[in-house]
């Protein structure tokens, strides 16, 4: 996984400040002689729902019986933050928690997941500051968030499970430390400020400096030392020099003057100082000569019984944003090496060796848009109402709803009554649309839909969202949509609805799991692992002699499948094991029997998202191997390896560095910026000089698109070869299943449907069948698609290809104002291009008033939302706000490419009303925009220059 790194703003400063200043909480007297190293406390957020708690507690692996556990609220998080930043940052709702273990040795290691804000890094250096010497510590929440409860929590926990109080002079110096680093990091990134501030903590503790002038001679050198290595890099990729000013290195000295005062022993800091400074240093590639001296830190690794090493990953999923210091696991001293079974010959998939394309269709005049599951397409009507098409262009449904989404292969509807339902991938009503509200498809089997009550504020359900208005569930249905009956399988209490979880066809209700007969099965099935077809495979625990665990993996009938002799399994799907070896860094791939698929030598094995196609429908999984080859990460190199680990291809730039990382193929952009992509079996590409980007089609990296400064789109495989001559078109969209590339060509209003056919040893694929590599076998021959257009009955009104409506896959109490925004956006815009320079005008008026009552709802929601607005599906405002954006965008450059001159005016109206719509979740890209609206209005703009500028920001959001 790409380690991603935010730009640090000056708030995370304030955050954190308040956190170390914090009091000794009335627990610690309680817990006082609590012994280090056996006390573990876990903090939940107070607004956590039933089903989020328990989401929190698998990722965290504990049980509540396991540890002590306190509850944060946003009363505690304003009781220490109000005043110090924005009250629209803390929110109004508390969901981030914390696991924490003081630990006698190892220093200070942390792991973070959906925080928005915070890295391991600063964590674990800036406590180290304020006095803690060896912790553990696991933040997390159930989607993304700014992470102050959190981290409130953090530091409570601390304190309660050690009984220690911390020093109040070296929480004061961690304050200023935070402060210092944040101001340091605009000039030289915030993570070359931690470097150099790390540097100097090394410097002054292990030399114990005291001194004023001995203090600055340290701090020069190491800035100078980091200056001269930023500059240098600079001048290799044609930046902006860099220097470190007199007032940056000011405060750098008086902070290193009151670091040599305070008690602070380099023995007791060293691990968790040398730590950082060897990450940092990778993340940056800067050196600091100080390294050299450093101590090999294996013999301070976590055990393998950590909090650090229980991480269940799949819980949260793939996108939650893992971040974590360097965290190694110590070898077993005693016991018997493992004992591997024979490795199997037998290749569980098959490596796609080409890509091919097949024009199937051709439309003209039409709106459409490719719906998620490849076999449908979306088209509009006159009133701007959606009905489905199949890809023959004959109609599933009318025009008959507001808004469709798909999810798990299903579409989500809303009538014009407002009313929500389910239609199956062939338009079949499988949830009549008489609900007031359906949050998403939990499973390609199961889904839930409301009806709702109006009450007075206080006793709503929070997950419903509707202004000044507060509602809550009065009747809660759960369907079997595989079923298709269209008739609830039965009624749920809100308690139960809370407590609801779906893996494959199987539901736990308040921890009783069910088939899908709603036969109870036994009480262990919940914590097993499942697939989507409801095989069940158990997870096995066994105590060994020194009390330590081992774990392995069964099937439902007993049978093993791994044996019990790893330290650690993560997962048992899609036909593969992930699982940890005693005294291995890395984890393991597993298949049934022990047969290893790649070696646990490597950090990380790679899954990617891929639909698949089964007898009764289509459904989204994760793959190992959607392409045929394996991704796994050893040091900071990324690798594709086949069956059994033999590499075929290692990637030539750091792992860090890359632009995009898929299944097949990877993206980067070297020194002279140019584009490059290189494919699991070792094929490099570099792309012409004009192409201002090269993005992959979707995750498994087997199509890529590229696009010029004049807006000219090219198509290529993953081995750089053009699939289709040029200019290509407008705009590409792919099936989530792979079968089938939609194209929007140069005219408005052409759509080309083609076919893709996959080429391996054993024959060639039309999709990819299943996740699971056994049955990763050739597709039979099908029956060409007519090529034939028939005209529908319905005729569907003109409008700009690439223009998408803006219906976001996010949870619908948000849909509703920013997708009825959308539409009016495009109305307006698409009237605009058609009428006279005064119904622009009228029309772009409408748009921006539209469009600002959605970004103020938006603005409201985030108010409501905890701590920040989550970027998953948990809170999708922010991506429908985003959608809704582009979409305006799309707009003015559409009114821009039809006359320049006499549209410039509205179409600086609608950049601006974009702008306004991102300002808050993208600032950076706001500020473009503002720079392209008035480049437009000073009337000699140069109008590649306009666009330049809009694309730029559009990459950014």
């Amino acid at each position: 996984m790409k380690k991603h790194r935010d730009v640090w703003k000056r708030l995370i400063a304030c955050m954190l400040i308040m956190l170390l200043a914090m009091p000794r909480t009335a627990a610690v007297t309680a817990l006082a002689d609590a012994r280090v190293g056996t006390q573990k406390v876990l903090t939940l957020g107070a607004d956590l729902t039933e089903e989020e708690k328990q989401l929190i507690l698998r990722f965290f692996d504990v049980d509540e019986s396991e540890v002590v556990t306190m509850t944060i609220t946003n009363q505690d998080e304003r009781d220490h933050l109000l005043g110090l930043i924005p009250e629209s940052q803390i929110g109004t709702k508390t969901f981030s928690c914390a696991l924490v273990c003081p630990t006698d040795r190892g220093g200070i290691q942390v792991t973070t997941a959906n925080m928005s804000y915070v890295t391991s890094e600063l964590i674990a250096s800036t406590l180290a500051t304020s006095g803690v010497t060896n912790c553990d510590v696991l933040t997390a929440a159930p989607f993304r968030v700014s992470g102050t409860g959190a981290l409130t929590g953090a530091m409570m926990s601390y304190e309660t499970a050690s009984g220690e109080i911390l020093d109040e002079a070296k929480k004061d110096l961690a304050n200023e430390e935070l402060v210092i680093t944040n101001d340091l990091g605009d000039t030289v990134g915030q993570d070359e400020a931690i470097l150099i501030v790390n540097g100097v903590k090394i410097r002054i503790a292990k030399d114990q400096v005291k001194g004023e002038e001995e203090v600055k001679q340290v701090v020069d050198e190491v800035a100078d030392n980091a200056e001269a290595q930023l500059n240098e890099r600079a001048q290799t990729q044609g930046t902006a020099p860099v220097e470190i000013g007199q007032e940056d290195r000011d405060k750098l000295y008086s902070y290193g003057n009151k670091f040599s005062q305070l008690d602070y022993n380099y023995d007791d800091m060293k691990v968790t100082l040398q730590r950082v400074t060897e990450n940092t240093m990778e993340i940056t590639g800067i050196t600091d000569p100080v390294s050299e001296s450093f101590e090999d830190l294996g013999e301070n690794a976590v055990s393998g019984d950590s909090i650090l090493t229980g991480v269940n990953d799949d819980a949260l999923g793939e996108d939650a944003g893992v971040n974590s210091t360097y965290v190694t696991v110590e070898a077993e001293t005693e016991g018997p090496s493992i004992g591997m079974a024979q490795q199997s010959t037998e290749q569980l998939a098959f490596p796609v060796r080409e890509v091919s394309l097949k024009e199937i269709r051709s439309f003209s005049d039409k709106s459409f848009e490719m719906m998620g599951s490849g076999c449908s397409l979306r088209y509009r009507d006159d009133n701007w109402n959606y009905g489905l098409l199949d890809l023959e262009g004959n109609k599933l449904t009318e025009a008959l709803y507001q808004r469709i989404s798909c999810d798990r292969g299903y579409f989500t509807v809303v009538d014009t009554n407002g009313k929500y339902g389910v239609l199956s991938p062939d338009g079949k009503v499988v949830v009549p649309c008489e609900y007031d509200y359906l949050p998403y498809i939990r499973s390609s089997y199961w889904t839930a839909a409301m009806m709702l009550e109006q009450v007075a504020a206080g006793d709503e359900d929070y997950d419903v969202y509707s202004g000044d208005d507060h509602f809550r569930f009065s009747q809660i249905d759960l369907f079997d949509i595989k079923a298709g009956s269209a008739v609830p399988v039965r009624s749920l209490t809100r308690e139960e609805y809370r407590n609801l979880f779906t893996f494959g066809s199987f539901l736990e209700i308040n921890g009783v799991t069910y088939d899908r007969n709603l036969n109870e099965l036994p009480e262990d099935v919940s914590s097993s692992y499942s697939e989507e077809d409801g095989t069940i495979y158990h997870k096995v625990r066994e105590e060994k002699a020194d009390y330590s665990s081992v774990y392995g993996v069964t099937d439902n009938e007993g049978n093993t499948l791994l044996s019990p002799v790893y330290s650690y399994i993560s997962s048992f799907q899609y036909g593969f094991g992930e699982a940890k070896e005693a005294g291995a860094e890395g984890m393991g791939l597993y298949a049934a029997g022990d047969n290893m698929v790649i070696p646990s030598e490597y950090t990380w094995t790679q899954k990617t998202a891929i639909a698949v196609q089964t007898e009764d429908g289509q459904t989204n999984v994760y793959s190992y191997c959607p392409a045929g080859y394996f991704r796994a990460n050893k040091d900071d190199k990324m690798y594709y390896l086949t069956w059994g680990g033999q590499v075929t291809g290692e990637v030539p730039v750091k792992r860090d560095q890359l632009d995009y990382n898929c299944g097949a193929a990877c993206s980067f952009i070297d020194l002279e910026s140019l584009r490059h992509t290189y494919s699991a079996d070792g094929v490099e590409v570099t792309y012409p000089e004009e192409y201002q980007y090269v993005r992959p089609l979707d995750e498994t990296g087997l199509l890529w698109y590229a696009q010029t400064a004049d807006y000219d789109y090219y198509l290529y495989d993953w081995h750089g070869n053009k699939m289709i001559e040029e200019p290509s078109g407008t705009s590409f969209r792919i099936s989530d299943d792979g079968r089938y590339v939609l194209m929007a060509g140069k005219n408005y209003g052409d759509f080309t449907l083609y076919e893709v056919t996959y080429h391996t040893d054993e024959g060639d694929l039309h999709c990819y069948q299943t996740g699971k590599g056994a049955d990763f076998t050739a597709a039979e021959t099908e029956a060409a698609v007519s090529e034939t257009v028939e005209e529908t009955e319905t005729t569907v009104s003109e409008t700009a290809a690439e223009t998408e409506a803006a219906v976001s896959e996010t949870p619908a109490e948000t849909e509703t104002p920013v997708t009825q925004a959308a539409q009016q956006t495009e109305a307006a815009a698409t009237e605009a291009a058609q009428q006279n320079e005064t119904a622009v005008t009228e029309a772009a008026q409408q748009t921006e008033a539209a469009a600002t009552e959605a970004a103020q709802q938006t603005e409201a929601a985030a108010t409501e939302a905890p701590e920040t607005v989550p970027e998953t599906e948990a809170a999708g405002t922010t991506d429908t706000t985003v959608q809704t954006a582009l979409s305006v965008l799309d707009s003015a450059v559409m009114l821009l490419d039809q006359d320049a001159s006499a549209n410039a005016a509205t179409a600086a109206e609608l950049i601006h009303t974009s702008a306004e719509l991102i300002r808050a979740a993208a600032p950076g890209a706001a500020g473009i925009l503002d720079s392209a609206k008035v480049l437009l209005e000073s009337g000699s703009a140069d109008l590649s220059s306009v666009k330049t500028l809009i694309d730029t920001a559009k990459g950014m959001m």
